[in-house]
Formats: structure tokens, sequence, C-alpha cells
């Protein structure tokens, strides 16, 4: 048994949710387009080893990790369905990559000769993908000549073979898809070179998620779906374009102490919560250990019990919080207590916990711990 299950603080995904996603954002593809499944950061906090077998059971074409790691522990689960990795990978582990079938990227001319040195003859043939920057500035070969010089290049590389080209929109999830429109043509005129010179890998991808609903007619090959599989917007700014998605995550833990605070008395470490009345503090099993941020202490976040609001209130530990539940009379020791999800007819969605916070949904989600179980239900 995992003893994380042991614990009844957790995490329940809904599979049902999951597969309705794909399942609606393939209805939106065109037909030579599939899905490349981003399942880095573990699934964006959703747990990889529950959410990767179902996303291979139900058909995407590819994955998307950062780390070779995170390629090499999906392979552990038995998914053999083709992963490339975005990130920057150790020219030592190359081989492991070859062995186990994992596509690496090409972002920089410099990591060309590593290749020469690093494949093992003994080996399967290692899958490259090109990174191009069209505007990002992150990872990615810039000038047209080099990408040009680098595909040519790879071409003679023993063992590699150049399945994939693709670049990534800094902001398309923006009101104004100026920027990522220039994106797109800069990419455009280089394929269209790359045509004119029997240069194009077989497998082109640019859109994300916020890509996808803004241009769908330049999905290509592959479109990199992320946030949006596990039924979250990239933005709250074109949540409307996601409104058929269906949340995956929800998070909750059950009450397992009640307190009755006269007034002037305090709770939690340096006496973070004073009662100015008579208080009912329900204390929950779930801290800034496990991913629920100290800043959401003081009132500033909420929770659902028994379908209602509560404040969050007192100091975040790294184990345990409170939340005053003296609005609900009702409330008992074992009740749950929802942090993110739906309860009744109310919800609280990454996105809102995010903007009390000042950040973004995706540090939300990333943040949820190892040590919460990830049940999948459906």
């Amino acid at each position: 048994m995992d003893p994380r299950t042991c614990r009844a603080s957790r995490i329940e995904l809904d599979a049902d949710a999951l597969r309705h996603n794909v399942l609606a954002l393939t209805g939106l593809l065109p037909r030579s387009s599939g899905i490349m499944a981003v399942v880095k950061a573990n699934a964006y906090g959703h747990g990889v080893r529950q959410v990767a077998p179902l996303l291979a059971e139900i058909g995407v074409s590819y994955f998307a990790v950062a780390t070779l790691s995170e390629a090499l522990e999906i392979r552990t689960l038995g998914v053999d369905t083709p992963i490339l990795v975005l990130g920057p990978v150790d020219a030592d582990c190359l081989p492991d990559a070859q062995a186990q079938g994992i596509a690496v990227t090409v972002f920089d001319p410099a990591f060309v000769p590593r290749l020469r040195t690093s494949l093992k003859s003994s080996l399967p043939r290692l899958k490259v993908h090109v990174k191009v920057d069209t505007g990002m500035h992150r990872w990615g070969i810039a000038q047209e000549e080099e990408v040009v010089d680098v595909l040519r290049v790879l071409r003679e590389v023993p063992k590699v073979e150049v399945e994939g080209i693709y670049t990534h929109l800094a902001r398309a999830d923006e009101p104004d898809v100026d920027d990522a429109e220039r994106q797109h043509e800069r990419f455009a005129r280089l394929l269209a070179r790359l045509d004119a010179e029997g240069l194009t890998p077989p497998l082109r991808h640019v859109n994300n998620s916020a890509g996808f609903v803004r241009f769908p007619d330049r999905s290509y090959e592959l479109v990199r779906l992320g946030i949006s599989l596990y039924g979250v917007p990239p933005s709250p700014r074109i949540a409307s374009s996601f409104a058929f998605l269906r949340p995956v995550l929800r998070l909750a833990a059950p009450i397992a102490q009640l307190h009755l605070l006269a007034p002037g008395e305090t709770a939690g470490y340096g006496g973070g919560f004073e009662a100015r009345r008579p208080t009912r503090l329900a204390v929950v099993p779930l801290g800034y250990g496990d991913g629920i941020f100290r800043a959401l202490g003081g009132g500033r976040g909420e929770a659902l019990v028994r379908g209602r609001r509560v404040p969050i209130v007192g100091r975040v530990s790294m184990d345990a919080l409170f939340v005053d539940v003296t609005d609900v009379p009702e409330a008992s020791v074992g009740d749950s207590v929802v942090f993110l999800g739906t309860q009744g007819t109310e919800s609280i969605s990454p996105w809102e916990v995010a903007d009390r916070l000042g950040t973004i949904a995706y540090e939300v989600l990333t943040q949820l711990g190892p040590r919460l179980a990830r049940v999948l239900r459906g």
C-alpha cells in the first residue's frame, strides 16, 4: 500500500473529466493534427503516475516533459507513447534517452558536437526536435541561417533522426495577438525555406493551449497542450474559450479537530489568530508542506465546508491550518474541507487562489506537494 493513501488529505482526480477534456480538444483539431500532452512538473501538480497512463490509454500522440528524469519516470510506468524533453539534457545522459526511445531538443548549435561524441552505436537512433527562437528568447536558435545549418549537420550525425521542429509562443494568452502572430509568421517563413531545401522535419509544432484557441488553423502536426488538458484555462482573460472543459483536480482534507475560542483567545504560532467573537475553529491537516501557501492565512484565502465558504485564519503551518467555521454551526470532525474544486454549488479554482496571491494558476498547481496522495476516480 502507498503510505500516502493512509492520509485523508489528498488530491482527487476525475478521470472522466480528463477523458472529456482530451476528446473535446481533439474534436477541435484538424484531422492531420494530434495532441502533445505536456505532463512536466508532475503533470502540473496533478500526478504524472496517475495522469500519464490514462492519457496514453485515451490516445494522445506524444508527451512533453521538461527534464529527462521526468521522461524516464513515465517509461517506468509501462507507457511507450513518444516523449519529447523540452529542456536541456546532459550529454552523458543521452544514451539513456536513446535506450528508452525519448526525443530530446536541440536549441543550441553547440549541442550538436556533444551528440556526435555521446551517442552509443549499439543503441537505437536518437530522435531530436530543433527548437527555434521566434521571439520568446528563452530556449531556441534565433538566426535562420543557424537553424538551416544545424538541420544540415544533424542529417550527417550517426544515430540521430531529426523528427521535429518547433517554437514557443510568448504572449498567446494576451488580448492583443499581434506578437503571437509575428512569431507564427516568422516560423512559417522559416518552414517555407526548409521546404524549398528539403530540410523540413516531419513533425512541426507551435501552439500551446492559448495559441491553439487563437490560431487553430496553424496546428501543424502537433499542438502542445498542458494546463487546458486539466480543465484549467491558461489565462482568465481567455477563460470563455475554455468553458467547455471540466476541472480534473480537487484538493480536500478533513476537519481533524474543533476548538471553541472565547473573545480575546488566540490560536496558532505567534497567536496569529485572535477571536473577536465566540469562535469555532476547525483544524485541518494540510499546510505549506503540502503546497498551501503561507500567505493564504490571515483570512486571505478561503475553503469550502458543507458547500459554504469559510476563511483560512491565523498562520498556515507546515502541516496544519485553521478555518473559521463559526458560521457553519453544523460543521463536524471528519467533514471534508475543499481548497481547490467544487463542493455543493460553490467552487474554488486555481485562478481564484492565484489572484489572491498575486501569482498564476500554474504556480498554485505545481506547488502541490508529494505528501499528498493522488487518487484517480472514474
